[in-house]
């Protein structure tokens, strides 16, 4: 099933009224383990040019490539998501473990945002990412991350504390990223979510680049994909060619995937979505807008999907929702996530960008 233009523009004008009424304020969602920070290096030329650049200041024994725009801002795929659902007035807490320079960080970039801090644990080491993002075809940035995952990779089900257990028992969804970069990740995510699931609370899935550690992939589909403790899967373009190695096109792959799996699969792209469920597949098409930034497009993505499930909305409502956060965050000057107010002018604006009025 594939949504149209016209069906596309009613689902706007009908989404931009309901994300008003709906009230999520008192939904807890949990998302763990990671919070990084994000050193952005916004390169204004193309990949081939930049690496032209960087060999020759290499083969002159140094020197500087090029004037770029450097800026700091909050990382990991737990704090980011958490960070756009508190601008969408859920209750979003963060169980991670950082420094404290990463803290103090976190309290100005997350907690004056609305999200939970009090689980998150201080250690001696914090996690740290310089991003590179770089021009591409038709627009599109690219962004290359260059890691230190710190306590990230190490965190497992041992760093939870009873605060944090009871916190989860409680939640209403359960959400555990960055498995690539987690030594302990499939055995985290199958301890938590088997927690979520004693009060009946909603799992959600995203397991960051597994070409970090591809031997590990289908012991995460056994632990989670086919054993009833996950609720939805969210992947983008490479992690899908992971989990899924037969079928050429993305929706093969998801009605592929979904067909074993039983849980929802989730796959957002540039230009589309797809949702598999048992083998059936729909496609939405994404927004179109000036792209400013792409690192953190995906978690926006998360956030707007999760919004979404605790509005109890249908999943290809979800789908549009969801794009609209990503597209709202990529495209905003500053690199803000919406409220649920700028979700509905969002909306509204592109209901009448798609009739022409």
């Amino acid at each position: 099933m594939e949504v149209s233009t016209t069906e596309l523009a009613k689902l706007c004008e009908k989404l931009a009224e309901k994300v008003l009424e709906v009230e999520v304020e008192d939904k807890k969602v949990v998302a763990m383990p990671d919070f990084y920070v994000d050193h952005f290096i916004q390169i204004p030329m193309s990949f081939e040019e930049f690496a032209r650049r960087v060999k020759q200041v290499y083969q002159q024994r140094g020197g500087n490539v090029a004037p770029t725009r450097h800026y700091l801002l909050r990382g990991g795929n737990a704090a980011n998501t958490v960070a756009a659902l508190a601008k969408l007035g859920v209750g979003a807490y963060l169980i991670a473990e950082t420094d404290e320079l990463g803290f103090e960080l976190a309290e100005k970039l997350l907690e004056e945002a609305g999200v939970h801090l009090e689980h998150v644990k201080v250690g001696v080491k914090g996690s740290y990412t310089a991003a590179l993002e770089l021009e591409a075809e038709e627009g599109r940035m690219v962004n290359v991350m260059i890691s230190d995952p710190g306590p990230v990779a190490e965190f497992d089900f041992g760093k939870l504390s009873i605060e944090d257990v009871k916190l989860i028992e409680e939640a209403d969804l359960v959400c555990v990223f960055n498995w690539a970069q987690n030594r302990k990740g499939t055995e985290l995510a199958e301890e938590v979510f088997k927690l979520a699931k004693r009060s009946k609370g909603k799992t959600y899935f995203d397991p960051g680049d597994p070409s970090l550690k591809p031997s590990e992939v289908k012991k995460a589909q056994e632990a989670l994909l086919t054993s009833g403790l996950l609720d939805f899967l969210s992947l983008n373009e490479n992690e899908v060619r992971w989990f899924e190695e037969r079928g050429e096109q993305l929706v093969e792959k998801v009605r592929l995937l979904s067909e074993n799996a039983l849980c929802e699969v989730d796959l957002h792209t540039a230009h589309h979505v797809y949702v598999g469920r048992s083998g059936a597949v729909a496609e939405v098409p994404t927004f179109r807008v000036e792209q400013r930034r792409s690192t953190g497009a995906g978690d926006s993505w998360n956030a707007g999907n999760i919004f979404g499930i605790l509005a109890g909305f249908g999943f290809v409502e979800r789908m549009v929702i969801a794009n609209a956060v990503a597209a709202y965050y990529i495209s905003h000057e500053k690199g803000e996530h919406p409220t649920r107010r700028d979700l509905a002018r969002f909306l509204e604006e592109r209901a009448e960008e798609l009739t022409g009025g």
